[in-house]
């Protein structure tokens, strides 16, 4: 904090000095506009666009109500220049704009004035969320339900990249809000698993940036917001221009080179509770063809909880240069580097006070003080950490082949880790230091961590091409894109690493220059697809959209792991140096492939120039991940080896639009349906899961990750957004009120299941032929208690609500006031209501351990406010802050089995946080 004061005050200094003088200065803003008119009316490309022109009440830019002459004029040639009849179907984001380079940082032309202003952009839109029409770049998006956040526009914690206040307008996104840092994002909708967003399709400017997006798809990066111009989401329909994941896509957009200053400066400064420091910094110009941007960004906290301290820097290049004024070469690298302290899950008597927990707590666990305190701040593991660098280097090609056919090609690349040091055993276990020591060592005397490291070595190539043309006097688009993709991951396991409590991956079980393992494993994924898709228009307001994608998928493995099946002699066994031994399994050298064709069907009705009705179904796919074959079992988990690939639908149909400056909204429905669905099942109530358990591993496990049958999600998402103030009256002395609700209603079952209920009995023992008497019995549904057909997906709450109200005075203020609500969600499939479900009891009623390990059972549901407020001093600085969890709300939304877990996850309690900005 001491830093972040050091910074400020100068800063202020400065800024109090500049407002003062600002009135001496002149305006910029009549030179701009004289040089956007020039532009455009010179500019050929222009008629490739349309430019819809508005006044949204939250930007940054205007005080007065009359525009001056001179943005009048602006207006005026730009609508001129914009008359063909092909230009209504693209914005001005992403073609060849009114300059022939990029317009701004937000790919936009912002033009300001003291006296009035104006803003020309694509989408017509007063909301901070908004859709694509009809066609975006090399994409078509007509009759998908896609949404596109205005991060510009948005006021929300963009320092600490808080998904809960960003995400708010997207109806049905949940949020888990376990990683307060913000460093990894955990969004899901419709029933999906919002684990490190694996069920998207996670991309940066178009391209990958998760592990493998079909052998480990989580994403372990990402950007800082205060980087990002735009996130675009694009609903399960996603999936035949991006690839065949159930949730669809997520794009992260990054500011771009200003158009044309040679050097423009912005920096953030930010500070808050529990030590927050970030710094945001950014340079950027074009000068003649060549366009640069360029950002830092180093965040540090010690975190809500103890044992929560992080520390992340992210850098970023992009370089571009024109060829020609139709060729357009670009070069981009982001590096990512973080150690994050991760303090351990919580039981949910640690969490918070439960009576039920509390009745089966012996005088011998009480006396280990293990759980005398109820705080979910506290930690239970002060040696767990994890680190992920992350380098993507990206080369880009962007062709306007002809006037209305273009060409994208993306050549990009992952070298990455991930890594994780700790003690992973069940929560309700203390992690203790070795006894019998005279003198205690911090740095040697607990327990050997284990260690877990992943290297990825990716690389791919994407080509997209659009081509627009004249069919019976209408114009319609084809798109055609292809794809090749190869992931190496190299992944290890060593329970012997350091005993000391700083972050180390040093192992200590060498024997000269070898190391036993538990786990030496090599993956690779190849992957080609190719995908079409068509846009073809019946008449100026109905149109069609088909299309199909083609996916090739290998995933080959070799390497060994470990097991902790006993058997005789040392057979298949490794000596160690302390003359103990290691049972090894070889992993099958085989490739596993999988072809699969794709096919889905769009349609859109324009209502009115500024609505449309829209309805799409797509197939989706997603292969077995060799995470879930190959990888070392978590603390309490193992795999069902026979996992088979899921394959299902999404369909969606809604209305949506913009009703002059005051109105926006997007209603619809939604089904998905999910074969094949992967989760956990609480093994040890089922036997004949315990009997394939222990013939695999020699081990009795609580849970077990296998197929837990088929899915289907229904329901309703709904936005909207009024001004009733700019509706009504246009202008105010006093500024406008505008609010908006966000609200999605999700029905998300089990319809099928192919795990038989077992039923142990004595008296069956006669009837099927076995000594212990278990019955198997089909799960149809019709036994409730037993089965799981009927019960609720894990971790799908059935509502997701989140209501907003924001004061904008003349677009220098503005202040937001938002309460998020989710229902309560069952954490297995199962649907255990308390964790004593997934627990054995002593024949006296007791618990054999102080409580459960807490990684099944119900989660409440929970309401959370959150304020925030952007003043914007002058044109160059500004000034954020806000306060997150109003009412210091106690809640969690994760239950986890391995890292970083396992047990109950808390959401962060009351924080606040304060920065000042400056674009010059």
């Amino acid at each position: 904090m001491k830093k972040f004061i050091t910074i400020l005050i100068p800063f202020f200094c400065i800024t109090i000095l500049y407002s003062q003088n600002t009135a001496k200065t002149p305006t910029k803003a009549t030179k701009v506009a004289k040089q956007a008119k020039k532009t455009a009316n010179d500019s050929k490309e222009v008629k490739d666009t349309v430019n819809e022109i508005s006044e949204p009440k939250d930007s940054k830019e205007t005080t007065n109500s009359e525009p001056s002459k001179e943005i009048k004029d602006v207006k005026e040639s730009i609508n001129t220049a914009n008359e063909s009849k092909e230009s209504k179907s693209e914005p001005v984001k992403d073609s060849k704009e009114v300059n022939a380079d990029n317009l701004k940082s937000t790919d936009e032309i912002k033009e300001k004035n003291t006296s009035g202003g104006i803003e020309i952009r694509g989408e017509r839109n007063p909301s901070s969320v908004g859709y694509y029409n009809d066609v975006k770049g090399t994409s078509i998006y007509a009759g998908k339900k896609n949404e596109v956040i205005d991060i510009n526009k948005t006021n929300a914690n963009l320092a600490l990249n808080n998904s809960r206040q960003v995400y708010a307008k997207v109806p049905g996104i949940q949020v888990w809000e376990n990683d307060g840092s913000g460093i990894q994002t955990g969004i899901a909708s419709r029933g999906l698993n919002p684990n490190r967003m694996w069920e998207f399709n996670v991309r940066q400017n178009g391209y990958d940036i998760a592990s493998d997006a079909f052998g480990y798809p989580e994403a372990y990066y990402t950007p800082p917001l205060e980087a990002v111009d735009k996130i675009e989401i694009i609903r399960g329909a996603g999936a035949l221009q991006y690839g065949p994941q159930f949730g669809g896509m997520v794009n992260y957009v990054t500011k771009k080179a200003h158009p044309t200053k040679p050097f423009q400066v912005e920096t953030r400064q930010t500070g808050g509770s529990y030590n927050l420091f970030n710094s945001y910094n950014s340079v950027g110009g074009t000068s003649g063809r060549m366009s640069y941007f360029v950002f830092y960004h180093n965040r540090s906290a010690d975190g809500w909880r103890n044992n929560g301290n992080y520390k992340i820097q992210t850098g970023f290049v992009n370089l571009s240069y024109k060829l020609t004024d139709k060729i357009k070469i670009g070069l981009e690298y982001t590096r990512s580097q973080y150690e994050s302290r991760q303090p351990g899950g919580l039981t949910d008597g640690q969490f918070q006070y439960d009576p039920i927990l509390s009745n089966f707590r012996t005088t011998e666990n009480v006396n280990q003080g293990l759980q005398n305190e109820i705080n979910p701040r506290q930690s239970n593991r002060a040696r767990n950490w994890f680190s992920a660098p992350w380098n993507l280097p990206v080369v880009t090609l962007d062709y306007d082949i002809a006037e209305k056919t273009k060409l994208t090609v993306k050549a990009f690349g992952l070298v990455g880790e991930r890594n994780s040091v700790g003690r992973l055993g069940s929560i309700n276990q203390q992690d203790l230091a070795r006894t019998g020591n005279t003198a205690f060592n911090i740095d040697n005397d607990f327990g050997a961590r284990q260690i877990d490291r992943d290297w990825y070595r990716n690389h791919g190539i994407e080509a997209r091409m659009i081509h627009t043309y004249q069919l019976f006097g209408m114009e319609n688009t084809s798109s055609f894109g292809v794809r090749r993709f190869i992931g190496n991951t190299d992944r290890i396991r060593n329970s012997n690493g350091t005993r000391g409590i700083n972050y180390s991956l040093s192992e200590t079980n060498r024997v000269g220059d070898f190391t036993m393992r538990d786990a030496s494993l090599k993956f690779q994924t190849r992957n080609h697809a190719v995908f079409y898709e068509h846009l073809l228009k019946v008449n100026e307001k109905f149109s069609i959209s088909p299309g199909v994608r083609y996916e090739w998928i290998e995933s080959s493995v070799s390497g060994h792991l470990s097991t902790n099946k006993t058997n005789s002699g040392t057979s298949g066994r490794i000596l160690l140096d302390d003359n103990r031994t290691t049972p090894i399994l070889m992993a099958i050298p085989e490739s596993v492939s999988n072809k699969v064709v794709l096919g889905g069907l769009g349609t859109q009705y324009k209502v009115t120039s500024g609505t449309n009705i829209y309805a799409n179904y797509t197939q989706a796919y997603r292969p077995v991940l060799y995470q879930d074959i190959y990888a070392p079992s978590t603390t309490l988990d193992e795999v069902d080896t026979k996992l088979k690939n899921s394959t299902g639908y999404n369909a969606d149909t809604g209305y949506r639009g913009v009703i002059g400056n005051f109105f926006t909204f997007d209603a619809g429905a939604f089904q998905l349906k999910y074969n094949n669905r992967v989760g956990t099942i609480a093994s040890n109530r089922r036997s004949d899961l315990n009997s394939v358990i222990a013939s695999n591993t020699g081990l009795q496990s609580q849970n077990l990750r296998t197929n837990t049958g088929d899915s289907l999600s229904r329901g309703v998402e709904m936005f909207m957004e009024y001004d009733p103030i700019t509706h009504f009256f246009e202008n105010t002395q006093w500024g406008t009120v505008s609010g908006f609700v966000s609200h999605a209603r999700i029905d998300a079952k089990y319809v099928r299941s192919d795990v038989p209920i077992a039923i142990s009995n004595p008296a069956f023992r006669d009837l099927v032929g076995q000594q212990n008497g278990t019955l198997f019995l089909p799960d149809n549904g019709n036994f409730k208690d037993l089965g799981i057909v009927g019960n609720r997906v894990e971790n799908a709450p059935d509502r997701v609500t989140r209501l907003g109200l924001t004061y904008t005075f003349k677009k220098i203020f503005s202040m937001t006031l938002q309460n998020s609500q989710t229902s309560h969600v069952y954490t297995d499939a199962n649907n255990s209501f308390s964790p004593l479900q997934g627990n054995t009891l002593n024949q006296n009623g007791s618990l054999t351990s102080l409580d459960t390990n807490s990684q099944v059972g119900k989660l409440p549901g929970y309401k959370v406010s959150d304020i925030s407020f952007v003043w914007n001093i002058n044109e160059i600085f500004s000034i954020r802050g806000g306060v997150n969890n109003l009412e210091n709300r106690v809640y969690a939304t994760r239950r986890a089995g391995g890292y970083p877990g396992p047990g109950i996850l808390p959401a962060d309690g009351r924080s606040f946080y304060l920065g000042f900005g400056a674009v010059f």
